[in-house]
């Protein structure tokens, strides 16, 4: 599938930079290279971040405290990663759990 790489790459890219624009995250945009995006979660455990995320159909993997690691691959499409964003925003938006 290497020859459709440059696509993952290119919507890794776009969703990366969508969810920098999002209160309680943190993504360092220069080490955005390659379909893999690893971003922070500092107000919210990854763990707690990613099950809520999971619960609505998106799947990523906690990495560390607040590290998540989300990859696009060749079962993401466009529309797949423009509902993770939109999933992404709305657990930003969810009460903490204590």
């Amino acid at each position: 599938h290497r020859d459709r790489l440059s696509a993952d790459i290119g919507r890794a890219r776009r969703f990366a930079e969508a969810i920098a624009a999002l209160d309680g995250l943190t993504v360092d945009l220069t080490r955005v290279q390659t379909n893999i995006v690893r971003f922070a979660v500092p107000g919210m455990g990854a763990s707690e971040f990613v099950d809520r995320c999971h619960a609505l159909g998106v799947h990523m993997l906690p990495s560390g405290r607040d590290g998540v690691r989300a990859v696009m691959h060749l079962g993401v499409d466009d529309a797949d990663a423009d509902e993770a964003i939109g999933v992404i925003e709305s657990v930003l938006r969810q009460p903490r759990r204590n």
